[in-house]
């Protein structure tokens, strides 16, 4: 078995010896692994004929609990989550579809999920995005969270385990997350409300294989890409129940702090030991500069969009503070909108001359803010997502003629307290966390504020580039890819 460690010292992650090749100086084995116990899609939209499609692998030989997440593009509110249960070798497969009066996310797949699925009545079933949730939520990223992992031996997999492609009993898997059942303050034991054996839950391991499409219905072209994973992420089992959210806290607070909202990108529920995850997060995605290709050419219908999420933004707003907390209560210590600077060279290194390159909407000449978790840049005018969150480049502008090339685009924070990450606290809101500047440790404030500890310059980030080549005359020919962004960090690599 693996040897799993986590020391948050310095905004360094230190990982264990018996993890051998994980290290180098922007993350772990290459920038992303390839398997996890937590990824990001960076990217869903159902915009026009778009339609998102996401895989998710269990690679072990032991039951997986995850959570599936979608966050809309503006302010990563949550517009829908729901607890996935694989058995062994198993895979989900489900498809985001819809627009702005009703989206849904549907699957053919038999596998658990808590709640149950709605029936879409052609052998199909759906998780429902409706009411306040949907405004907006046409675009975002996805959040998918290992919360726990049980062996065969557990009551859990033993009813989630498929018996000629159906489990054998769904509904004793949702027993696991009813409020009624008795959950341990380490997570690690649930006792069903049923009377039947408890199940005892471990860290997820790095087992989960997540995956992604966008299809344009319409042109016939798809992208997809594995999704942007994390290792180390899960120190512990993060296991909640799916009945009561934060919104319920003043009536259910106890159960509102073990609900549907966690785990999220600081680890398991507010009651869990450990919720300093998005330090880990930070270290492994955090980049001060995105480089890639660009190109467009209306005569050849070719076009461009970069991709550039800012995951986990949640995590530097206090909502306690912002609900309860007095009308001057700083709460919002989010690192967008972030000020970003373009530099664009065409393919046989020619740059343009500082000072002419104009974006829209800002009227800075050479920088612009990235506003949203979630920002599409359209290159020359042209559009491949029809995204509702765009920052236009047009390369003319700063005299560059040629229809492609390469750019680096510098991403600074905004400026102000954002530089750290809402610490643990022990009434899971935010009472725990003054500590030294780039500290990745948290002590208790000594008068409760909703104090900060520093970790990086750097901004989380993920996003890739967006090509795609479309002939009006012939659909048939049409055809794209996604191209995994280059990313630049200033950290020193952790220790072996």
């Amino acid at each position: 078995m693996k040897t799993r460690c986590r020391v948050l010292l310095a905004s360094v992650v230190c990982v264990c010896a018996a993890l051998p090749g994980l290290v180098n100086a922007q993350g772990f084995a290459g920038r992303y692994p390839t398997l996890g116990d937590a990824a990001f899609i960076p990217y869903y939209t159902v915009e026009g004929d778009w339609v998102t499609g996401v895989h998710i692998i269990n690679e072990s030989d032991e039951t997986q609990v995850i959570k599936v997440r979608m966050r809309r593009a503006a302010d990563s509110v949550d517009v829908l989550d729901f607890n996935l249960i694989l058995s062994p070798e198993d895979v989900w497969t489900g498809t985001i579809t819809g627009d702005e009066a009703e989206m849904r996310f549907i699957t053919e797949d038999n596998s658990c999920t808590a709640p149950k699925l709605l029936d879409n009545g052609d052998g199909k079933t759906y998780a429902p995005i409706a009411g306040d949730r949907i405004l907006g939520a046409q675009e975002g990223y996805i959040e998918v969270i290992g919360m726990g992992r049980a062996d065969q031996a557990q009551p859990i997999s033993q009813w989630a385990v498929h018996a000629n492609g159906v489990p054998v009993d769904c509904d004793l898997v949702r027993d696991n997350f009813f409020v009624d059942a008795v959950i341990a303050n380490d997570l690690t034991v649930i006792d069903t409300p049923t009377g039947l054996a408890a199940t005892n839950y471990a860290d997820t391991g790095e087992h989960l294989k997540v995956s992604y499409f966008i299809r344009d219905s319409a042109s016939g072209i798809e992208f997809g890409n594995n999704a942007v994973h994390l290792i180390l992420f899960s120190v512990e089992a993060m296991m909640s129940h799916q009945q009561y959210g934060l919104e319920n806290f003043a009536n259910e607070p106890v159960n509102a702090l073990f609900g549907w909202d966690f785990p999220d990108v600081r680890g398991g529920s507010s009651l869990n030991a450990v919720r300093d995850s998005f330090v880990l997060v930070r270290f492994q995605l955090g980049a001060l500069e995105v480089v890639n290709d660009w190109s467009y050419n209306p005569a050849t219908g070719a076009a461009t969009d970069w991709l550039v999420t800012f995951p986990g933004q949640y995590a530097m707003v206090d909502y306690y503070l912002q609900t309860f907390g007095p009308s001057d209560a700083v709460s919002d210590y989010r690192e967008i909108p972030a000020a970003a600077a373009f530099s664009i060279w065409d393919r046989e290194e020619g740059t343009g001359v500082p000072g002419g390159l104009n974006f829209s909407p800002s009227p800075a000449p050479d920088t612009t803010t990235l506003d949203y978790e979630v920002n599409v840049i359209e290159w020359g005018g042209l559009s491949v997502f029809d995204s509702d969150f765009v920052t236009a480049v047009d390369p003319r502008e700063n005299q560059i003629v040629s229809p492609f090339g390469w750019a680096a685009l510098a991403v600074e924070a905004r400026a102000g307290p954002q530089d750290g990450v809402l610490g643990p606290g022990v009434n899971g809101w935010c009472d725990v966390a003054a500590g030294p500047d780039n500290a990745g440790g948290s002590v208790p404030s000594a008068d409760g504020a909703c104090d900060m500890y520093l970790v990086s310059d750097a901004v989380p980030m993920s996003g890739f580039a967006a090509w795609e080549r479309t002939f009006a005359e012939d659909v048939d020919r049409n055809y794209g890819r996604i191209v995994e962004h280059g990313f630049r960090a200033d950290f020193a690599p952790p220790p072996p």
